[in-house]
């Protein structure tokens, strides 16, 4: 249900509901006719239903096809990590998991332990996370606005980090930093 009030709430017109029902009967069944009995409540939006490898298929083919995607976490966590390479990468793709009245926000990335501590991390996809969780969960829309600017702001302005660009990169700390200042002077 909360895939058709996110797209009324943002006037997406389409959902595509991604499963492997033909293969794993009982789980994706369910999830499935669940799905669909949801879908009937809202003929405005149109729904579609696709397996899973041909959704990988048309992801990579026509992106363009996709509104909305609902598909159980494992589907999801796969086909985000594809999308991710559309908008520059894994560090600067952020993921929503949405529920009622639960909500969680993290990079599509994870959390990188190979890297961790080293100042190296782009912190995009972490602080665009937050973007989505105060837009789509609290409905603090101005304030992810502010979030989506400075970040566009910071990119703008020649702030990077080394896995955009290695000459010149700031530290995750040191862009971090350069987010907050564009925020600040949104505020």
């Amino acid at each position: 249900r909360k895939a058709y009030t996110l797209a009324q709430m943002t006037g997406r017109k389409r959902i595509t509901i991604v499963h492997k029902a033909s293969l794993m009967v009982q789980s994706d069944g369910l999830f499935r006719r669940v799905a669909l009995e949801v879908a009937a409540e809202y003929p405005e939006i149109v729904t579609d239903e696709l397996l899973v490898d041909t959704a990988a298929y048309w992801m990579v083919k026509d992106p363009t096809r996709f509104d909305i995607i609902l598909t159980p976490n494992l589907y999801g966590d796969i086909l985000s990590d594809m999308a991710a390479a559309w908008g520059g990468g894994l560090g600067l793709a952020p993921s929503l998991s949405l529920g009622d009245g639960v909500a969680l926000a993290e990079p599509v990335h994870g959390c990188a332990p190979d890297i961790a501590g080293r100042g190296i991390a782009n912190p995009t996809a972490t602080i665009l996370a937050v973007s989505l969780l105060l837009r789509y969960h609290f409905g603090r829309v101005k304030e992810a606005d502010w979030i989506d600017m400075a970040v566009r702001s910071a990119y703008d302005a020649g702030a990077y980090t080394a896995d955009i660009r290695a000459d010149g990169a700031l530290s995750t700390e040191a862009f971090t930093d350069r987010v907050c200042e564009f925020i600040k002077a949104q505020c």
